[in-house]
């Protein structure tokens, strides 16, 4: 299967780019085919397990575990040569996943004061989350009137006063878990000198600057800065895809929309990244492209089930379920954008990375998801142990040294 030259993934992988490091070499995304022909007899078993068992319930992941799922079946399967280099859970990289998490609250925080939610209405805004959820963001909102015609400096004045509140507020966000890694810190108070450290307070200010600079701009980013649209953050869904039998589950950062246009809700959903994007080509670039391109196909079809007409998500206890086709096509027009705002920490500034697909891509993607859940079947008993180390001890790999063999494509 060759790719079009007109293919999305070329705005990933520029022709001219530079391997930057030499243990990488450069390639092109695996593509389906190469990667069926080369592992038939695992496909095969894969196959025959979803098929036999007409009931078997699909394995529960998510996005993220692309990067060890992924690369352990390609290393598994001898496209990886070298053994792939374990990462255990650090003070380092749990400070940035702390780091992170924060930031993605006060994104929520200044979105709900710039969208002049009231304090009582915050729960329509984030339906996923419980009561106590609410609470650091309700008692931050307090007193934080914006009316329609401010200025940027009456926006920035008013988020950094609530962003203060926010980033010292006590007692639920003390027992927050980090997302990415369950246990936490390798010396658990160190977790709060971070959360609720200087640096990221510094950083929660700068990301302040930005939302107010956004919100008053004549063509903002995205129309999460648009006052007139509607905007629900942190929506946790479970995806059931029948195909390859896997069940993701996700949470999508943000969905705004407008009311109907053309008997159609058009939505955007926006996914805030604060880390280092991934510049050089290898197989840590290709992950986050497979990441990228499932998170596009979740929201797409995400929208399509769940926002119809001009209704919006009513708040639940538990996560908003689907089952369906991935390679259903009936969803594809109800998105007007599916992105990474990319936040740089060091300068303030955001900037929109698109997560577009046209029709080649979409078929390479059909078929790689196919073969990529089929591979999970074939390995499950083994991909419980790799998805156990992942959940219970920040377990992963450091991708950014291996060196790969190509494909014969």
């Amino acid at each position: 299967m060759s790719q079009s030259p007109e293919s999305e993934l070329d705005k990933w992988f520029p022709r001219e780019a530079e391997v930057a490091q030499h243990s990488f070499i450069e390639q092109p995304v695996f593509q389906s085919i190469a990667l069926l022909e080369g592992t038939l007899p695992t496909y095969k078993k894969g196959m025959e397990i979803i098929r036999e068992v007409d009931k078997i319930s699909g394995f529960k992941t998510n996005v993220s575990q692309i990067e060890v799922f992924y690369p352990w079946i390609l290393w598994k399967e001898g496209f990886i040569k070298t053994p792939l280099p374990e990462k255990w859970i650090s003070d380092s990289a749990d400070t940035g996943t702390t780091i992170g998490d924060k930031l993605h609250r006060a994104d929520i925080l200044f979105n709900l004061i710039v969208d002049r939610v009231d304090v009582q209405e915050v729960s329509k805004r984030l339906p996923s989350h419980k009561p106590v959820d609410l609470e650091p963001y309700q008692a931050a909102m307090e007193g934080t009137d914006l009316s329609i015609k401010a200025g940027q400096d009456e926006i920035e004045d008013v988020l950094t006063k609530a962003w203060t509140v926010f980033h010292s507020f006590k007692g639920y966000q003390e027992g927050v878990a980090t997302p990415l890694f369950r246990q936490g810190f390798v010396v658990p108070e160190d977790k709060n000198k971070v959360y609720y450290g200087d640096e990221v307070y510094e950083l929660g200010l700068l990301l302040a600057e930005a939302w107010a600079r956004e919100s008053v701009s004549p063509e903002p980013l995205t129309w999460e800065f648009e006052l007139d649209a509607y905007t629900q953050r942190e929506v946790m869904t479970s995806m059931n895809y029948i195909g390859p039998r896997l069940q993701f589950v996700a949470r999508i950062d943000s969905i705004s929309r407008f009311g109907r246009t053309k008997k159609r809700v058009n939505s955007q959903a926006v996914d805030l990244k604060t880390g280092t994007k991934i510049e050089t080509r290898g197989l840590a670039k290709d992950i986050e492209i497979r990441q990228a391109q499932a998170t596009r196909i979740a929201a797409e079809r995400f929208v399509s089930r769940y926002l119809v007409g001009e209704k919006s998500l009513a708040s639940r206890g538990e996560a908003f379920f689907w089952r369906g086709d991935h390679k259903n096509r009936a969803h594809i027009e109800r998105l007007d954008m599916v992105a990474f705002r990319r936040f740089d920490k060091k300068t303030g500034a955001m900037h929109i990375d698109p997560i577009e697909m046209n029709n080649a891509d979409r078929q390479e993607f059909y078929d790689w998801f196919q073969w990529y859940g089929t591979m999970i079947h074939a390995y499950r008993k083994e991909m419980e142990g790799l998805r156990l180390k992942v959940k219970k001890a920040g377990f992963h790999y450091d991708l950014r040294e291996i060196s790969i063999s190509e494909l014969d494509i």
